[in-house]
């Protein structure tokens, strides 16, 4: 979790020694008590505090419609307070977007932090992966979750920067389709065929047999003139999108219920697929036509949900879902006024994604630009690694593998 967020609970439940009597009942629009306090306790009719009830669902009228915080005690026996994100770490240019992104739009700057992560990595897909060391490769692939209540920037995060991606898709194919680039390149295949013809004929005359040295060499790949996000929610569709984009892609949902309610989650064949795509490995499709082979099912997610739906992302079994996202849940004080007409215009981030959708992109996971871990980043990653392998073993639940 994130951003300033309280520790939410005390694994050890007391009674509420505050709780009111019966001739004084609370007021049903009364303010939730915090997490720490155990939810739904009321007074004996002695007037002696009740025993503290159980966290469950409860249909009593007596109760408030909507709980201000959500039940998180599946994620484990206790949360630890998270740091603030590393904004300082990101590129001037998308440091700025945030900052004034989050001045401008009133927005949090963590939910615009984690779309942009997420935006970015869809954009860089196989061009590039990360080189740990010798025998140690990451593809780039980052899941967020932007966790907040209705009204809080989430859709306004990711239209700054998910939708920004789509948009340059959108445009890319417009290009494709321009009447004359089609014949164009038939013309230009032509005459490389005509060329290489030549060539031979004159290896011919000087009585050469080996012509491997005519073969015209095959082109580069370009970049495809394709959508680089994806929102389908079933799994054939994401293939199908996935195979004619070689770069990876950024799978959308302002609503990730609807991918995990949708048909591909709920099998057993969908959520194990989904779960291949953080890794980026081959994937082998068996259609009526054959096999289908996809040499990098490499999948990127944005996404967001409600705190209270948090469990419906785990599902039935921790199989490790919700441990590969980095989710972003901050304390988002509302303010009531507007933004003053003199704020300066939020710095587009589209500079820097047509900078890095410009990488080649290649076939496979590992087969783009090598990015090798700086020492710089290593002595900040190894302190946080040993300190969270000390507190994985002792934990329980989701916290233990996140």
């Amino acid at each position: 979790m994130t951003l300033n967020h309280p520790v939410p609970h005390d694994p050890v439940q007391r009674p509420d020694t505050t709780a009111t009597t019966a001739t004084n009942p609370p007021p049903v629009h009364a303010a939730v008590q915090p997490e720490t306090r155990p939810h739904g306790s009321s007074a004996a009719q002695d007037g002696t505090p009740a025993r503290p009830a159980p966290r469950l669902p409860s249909a009593d009228a007596s109760e408030p419609a909507f709980l201000r915080e959500p039940d998180l005690h599946f994620l484990g026996s206790a949360i630890l307070p998270a740091p603030d994100f590393p904004v300082e770490a990101l590129p001037e240019g998308v440091r700025r977007f945030i900052a004034e992104a989050a001045r401008g739009q009133k927005t949090h700057p963590a939910f615009l932090f984690t779309s942009a992560l997420a935006t970015l990595a869809g954009a860089v897909g196989t061009s590039a992966h990360l080189w740990v060391s010798e025998d140690w490769r990451e593809p780039c692939v980052i899941w967020t979750l932007l966790a907040g209540s209705a009204g809080t920037g989430k859709s306004v995060a990711m239209g700054k920067t998910v939708h920004v991606l789509t948009a340059l898709g959108i445009a890319a194919l417009k290009r494709a389709a321009a009447p004359g680039e089609a014949a164009l390149a038939q013309v230009v295949r032509a005459e490389k065929a005509r060329r290489l013809q030549r060539a031979i004929r004159a290896g011919l005359d000087r009585a050469e047999t080996d012509f491997s040295g005519y073969v015209v060499p095959e082109d580069a790949a370009p970049a495809p003139a394709a959508l680089n996000t994806c929102t389908s929610t079933t799994l054939p569709g994401i293939l199908d999108r996935i195979a004619t984009q070689p770069r990876g892609l950024l799978l959308a949902q302002p609503d990730v219920i609807g991918l995990i309610r949708g048909p591909t989650l709920r099998s057993d064949e969908g959520r194990a697929a989904l779960l291949q795509a953080y890794d980026g490995d081959p994937y082998v499709r068996d259609r009526a036509t054959g096999a289908q082979v996809i040499p990098a099912l490499q999948l990127s997610l944005c996404g967001g949900v409600t705190p209270d739906k948090l469990r419906q992302v785990v599902g039935a079994e921790d199989d490790g879902l919700l441990a590969r996202c980095l989710v972003s849940y901050p304390q988002v004080e509302r303010d009531p006024e507007l933004a003053p007409r003199g704020t300066a215009t939020t710095p587009a981030i589209e500079p820097v994604l047509r900078h890095v959708l410009a990488l080649p992109a290649a076939r496979e996971r590992f087969g783009g630009h090598a990015v090798l871990l700086s020492e710089h980043a290593r002595r900040a990653v190894e302190p946080a690694s040993r300190r969270w392998a000390r507190t994985a073993g002792e934990t329980e639940g989701m916290l233990a593998s996140t």
